[in-house]
Formats: C-alpha cells, structure tokens, sequence
C-alpha cells in the first residue's frame, strides 16, 4: 500500500497508515452497533401470528383435476356443455418420467401445501391413503404440522382471553379463537368424533364476543356462516343480513346469501344475489362458471 502512496505521503509513512487504519476500524463497530439496533427494531415491530387463509389461489395447475361438488344446481349445466378437457401444463408429465411418480407426488405435496386452502388440502389429506409409504408420512406430517400450528394458536388465545380484563379484548380474543375453530372445521381437520364439540366451541366463543361487541359484523359473519354449515336456514339468513347491514364485506357475504336462498328455494332471490356478485369487480373466480350458469 505505501508504494502507491502520493510522494507527500511517503515522508511521513505513520501517518496515513493510522488513518486507514482507524477508517477500517471505525467502519466495522458502526456497521455492528447499526445492525444490532436495526435487529432490535425489526424484532418490535413484529406481529403476533395470525393464520389468514389464501382463498382465491387455485391448485388445480399442480394437480389432477379434483371432484367437483354440486354449487347452487351447476351440475345441470353438464348436461347441456361436456366439461373440458385438462390439458398437460407446464410440461409436467416429462417430469414424472426425470424423477420417477413417487417423487414426483412428494415435490407436489410439499409446493401445494404453501397454498392453504381447502382444496389443497384436500389432496394432501388423499396422499394419507396412498400405497407408498413415504407419501402417507409426508402427507401426515403436512396435515399434522397445519393442525397443530392452528391448535397452537387457539390454546394461546384461550390462555389470554382467560387473563383479560378489557370487554374490548376478550371480544377480539373470542373472535380470533371462533376463527381458529372455524378453520379447523372448514379445512376437515377437526375429527367426526370431535365435530360436536367443535361446534360448540365456535358458537360458545362466537356468543361471548357478540355479546361484548354487538357491533362487530365478522363475528356476525362467523355466526352466520356456522348457522349455514349446521343448516339452521333461517339463522343463518339473519346473522349473514345483519353482517351485511353492519357493513361487512359484499363480496364474501353474497355467496353465503346465494347459497342460502338456493337451499331455501328461493331461486329469484339466488339470481338477485349472483346479479350482484356479477356486477363487483372483486369477484372469486372459484364463482364465475356458476355465475355464467345462472346469468344465462
């Protein structure tokens, strides 16, 4: 370093060298003391963990096609319209053929378990059955580490809602738990043994919170949604219209509404419900062959 020194900087070599060496010096304790405050500061501002399910996101280009349910009387669409055909995406069947079918099925498993909805899932929970021991581990575990993460985060909330003094506070607690329970429930994580119990849970949790924020419409939603799976009809109509009155979002009480008045017959007021999920811009596409069915 000296030879490439300036000639007024060779008299005095001392010089510049404790000066290089106090810049590199000085350089590294603010780099650390900085990263230990920015560290410090990431670490506060983090949020408590909430499990918030990835509705709109299809695994269908993953996998086979799966079975489809009968949704507000599509299946009579089928006889007038054969269902199309699924192509090959992404090339995917010259994969199989690289890395054999059961590594193939593990490498799907595990990309469609980071999309956590009900479908995906589904496949997952499929995967227990398979012949091929691997499969039915990783597809256990998948399932198995989902379910606890929600269990985990039901206990802490129980935990906190039995130390809570604020109304406030214990509404949102008991909100949050109806949820975690609700999750298990619409995910089929919950066993048929413990369905009741479940059940019960929701509407245990779901009544505390109503109760000390009456004026809350997803705790309303929850409620209704509940009333809809338990098929109490005319329940479910009065908590999903009062979530509606109070104003909880359109776009994920409308389907629920449509839902509603196609098992009660009602299928003027069906077609009013799905004219309106038609007209909104934030629509599901999980929802658009039954609008087009209805809407003609």
């Amino acid at each position: 370093m000296i030879v490439f020194l300036p000639k007024d900087y060779k008299k005095d070599k001392k010089q510049p060298l404790i000066l290089t060496f106090l810049i590199i010096f000085s350089t590294f304790i603010i780099g650390f003391i900085a990263s230990i405050i920015i560290y410090t500061i990431i670490l506060r501002k983090q949020e408590d963990y909430k499990f918030v399910p990835i509705e709109n996101v299809s695994y269908r280009s993953f996998s086979e096609f799966p079975k489809i349910k009968r949704v507000f009387g599509e299946s009579a669409a089928r006889s007038i319209s054969e269902f199309p055909k699924i192509k090959r995406v992404f090339g995917e069947s010259a994969v199989r053929s690289t890395i054999g079918l059961k590594n193939y099925k593990i490498k799907l498993l595990s990309i469609i378990s980071t999309i956590k909805t009900k479908e995906t899932l589904s496949v997952v929970q499929n995967g227990i059955g398979d012949e091929n021991d691997e499969i039915r581990l990783t597809s256990f575990s998948i399932i198995n580490k989902f379910t606890s993460k929600i269990n985990n985060i039901i206990k802490n909330k129980i935990e906190d809602f039995e130390k809570a003094t604020d109304n406030n506070l214990k509404s949102q607690l008991a909100k949050d738990i109806a949820i975690g329970y609700w999750d298990l429930v619409y995910y089929g994580l919950s066993d048929k043994e413990l369905e009741k119990y479940v059940y019960s849970m929701i509407e245990h949790y779901t009544n505390i919170s109503i109760s000390l924020n009456p004026a809350d419409p997803e705790i309303i939603f929850i409620k209704g949604k509940l009333s809809l799976f338990q098929n109490n009809l005319n329940d479910a109509e009065k908590y999903l219209n009062m979530a509606l009155q109070n104003g909880y979002q359109e776009e994920k009480i409308y389907p629920y509404l449509a839902e509603l008045y196609f098992y009660k017959r009602d299928y003027l007021r069906t077609k009013e419900i799905i004219n309106k999920i038609a007209l909104m811009q934030r629509l599901d596409p999980k929802l658009q062959a039954v609008i087009n069915m209805w809407m003609g």
